[in-house]
């Protein structure tokens, strides 16, 4: 007893330390633990928003509310001055912020890559979504009897909103729009939200995990 006490006393200094490094690191971990939930409700509610335009894949001559939204005689019948449906812009606030954020923050790693994904996909809808709104200001469009070589093309620049900006989950002709990779994206955030205790603690602990997203090369070396 008398040892254990001497000892405590010789060593007091250095178990202070100790005890102010682990409070510390754990103040740390926690602030850490905080901006990830943080990032990732951020997430959550911007891919919510975005599920009202890309939740669903586009098939081919239908608008949810309407059998053939973009048919060239509704499009042709301007002078009524009623707006044709489009997609909004997507906004990729919450999006950007994690891709910046979530190397240090995620314990899903596929989480970073999907993300990067289906932000590309959105800004090229975005782009889409410029394209035909641009025309639209045009005043030759708006007339009584517009040049039939207008409307073909405002109901193309429509319509290649949503087959190659939207697009499908399977068709091979059109899955590589925002569809596909809002669900991968959808999906990784699921798995991030839903990490077990172990990658928990982990990721609390270390401050990462040790798995590696998977993914092909990004240039092929050899071969045929």
């Amino acid at each position: 007893m008398a040892f254990a006490v001497s000892w405590l006393g010789a060593n007091a200094g250095v178990l202070l330390a100790l005890v102010a490094i682990l409070v510390a690191w754990w103040v740390y971990r926690s602030q850490q633990s905080g901006e990830r939930r943080g990032v990732l409700d951020g997430v959550d509610a911007e891919l919510r928003l975005h599920a009202s335009w890309v939740s669903a894949p586009y098939q081919f001559d239908c608008w949810p509310s309407s059998d053939t939204w973009w048919a060239k005689e509704r499009l042709s019948d301007l002078s009524n001055r009623q707006p044709v449906p489009l997609v909004n812009r997507l906004s990729t606030v919450a999006i950007d912020a994690a891709i910046a954020q979530g190397p240090a923050l995620f314990i899903n790693p596929q989480l970073v890559y999907a993300l990067v994904q289906y932000r590309q996909r959105a800004e090229q809808l975005n782009q889409l979504l410029d394209n035909a709104m641009s025309f639209q200001s045009s005043t030759e469009l708006w007339k009584d009897r517009p040049a039939p070589e207008l409307i073909e093309h405002f109901a193309f620049a429509t319509a290649w909103i949503h087959w190659i900006g939207i697009g499908s989950l399977n068709n091979p002709e059109n899955r590589d729009g925002a569809h596909r990779h809002f669900v991968i994206a959808a999906i990784e955030l699921e798995r991030e939200k839903n990490a077990g205790w172990l990658p928990r603690l982990a990721w609390f602990c270390y401050g990462h995990t040790w798995r590696r997203p998977k993914r092909p090369p990004l240039i092929q070396v050899g071969g045929p």
